[in-house]
């Protein structure tokens, strides 16, 4: 069952290097543990207040089909990507006033500052992903203004920056701000960003951390948001990446499904945590979601909860304790 409490107010103001070589699967399996305190201890610092992505149909629209149809996902990067006017409008139907609030998630213990940016990659190699995401309020009503703010892993399952430092998989990449970034939605309430499929780690399934701000962009962790969640991919669909893609397949099938995964398994419901996904014929992956936000801090927010019984929205971080079977990451010293 959801959880649902009010939140203080917010500001209502709106406002490449080529990557290392794969380190392999264990690398991947290494990271469950000292974050799942910090993960548990940040929910409650970080849910703030709230308000809360329909664009025109594009000149000209590439041809997609459903992500389980038949042929290989494109590689090279963004690069890839090519013009965004080629892609399908997908938030064309009305939504007819089923509005219902998009349910928070701990921030996680691997966010810190983005650029604002539709390219996020810095370069990266991976599936070329483009990302639509549109926020609306509870009535429906798209949002323009609204700032939009997304990272997650590379390829590797390693994040960038210097943060915890299981979220990194190499020393190299403390510097980096590699797949994060922020944007401004437009008059229909939406944002674009061209990104790649992200890697996956030990207790977590392949995901994507969003976070929703009014106002100006501030980066700390405990900042005031309309929401902070994430959005996931299918089990059908991360087995056909890391199963068949010759960049993802070294590091094997991931370890954890949607049911066990520690922020959205004790949902039984996941379709409201998942991603829409279609395939370009040129094989770019396509996605895309609404997110639906309050307005005001009188109205409740929703919290996901993880599996295990972890409570409201799981601990959310790469980690648990590193016993056995489990090894540091690439570049991890012990504090």
């Amino acid at each position: 069952m959801k959880q649902f409490r009010n939140l203080p107010h917010t500001n209502a103001a709106p406002s490449a290097p080529a990557p290392a070589a794969a380190p392999g699967r264990q690398a991947l399996t290494s990271r469950r543990g000292l974050l799942q305190l910090a993960g548990g201890a940040l929910l409650a610092a970080q849910l703030g207040a709230c308000r809360s992505s329909v664009t025109a149909a594009p000149a000209t629209v590439t041809p997609a089909t459903p992500a389980g149809a038949p042929g290989p996902w494109a590689g090279g990067g963004t690069r890839s990507i090519g013009a965004g006017t080629r892609f399908p409008n997908p938030f064309g139907a009305s939504l007819q006033g089923a509005c219902h609030l998009t349910c928070m998630t701990t921030i996680g213990p691997c966010h810190t500052e983005s650029p604002e940016r539709e390219d996020i990659s810095d370069g990266w190699d991976g599936i070329p992903l483009r990302l639509a995401l549109r926020v609306v309020d509870a009535r429906c009503q798209p949002l323009a203004g609204a700032l939009v703010e997304v990272w997650h892993t590379n390829y590797t399952g390693g994040y960038s920056g210097e943060i915890m430092r299981m979220c990194n998989n190499s020393a190299d990449d403390l510097d980096k701000r590699f797949f994060r970034g922020y944007q401004r939605s437009n008059a229909d309430g939406v944002v674009h960003f061209n990104t790649c499929y992200p890697g996956w780690y030990s207790s977590r399934a392949v995901h994507i951390h969003l976070r929703v701000q009014l106002g100006d962009y501030l980066a700390d962790d405990r900042a005031p948001s309309s929401v902070i969640t994430q959005l996931l991919f299918s089990d059908a669909l991360n087995a056909d990446v890391f199963g068949q893609h010759p960049l993802y397949q070294g590091f094997g099938q991931p370890d954890t499904t949607l049911d066990t995964d520690n922020v959205v398994g004790g949902e039984t419901d996941k379709q409201p945590y998942l991603f829409d996904v279609q395939r370009m014929d040129d094989g770019v992956m396509f996605a895309h979601k609404t997110l639906v936000v309050r307005r005001s801090a009188d109205e409740p927010v929703c919290e996901a909860r993880g599996a295990h019984g972890g409570g409201p929205a799981g601990p959310g971080g790469p980690g648990r304790s590193m016993g056995r079977g489990h090894r540091p990451p690439p570049g991890f010293q012990a504090p």
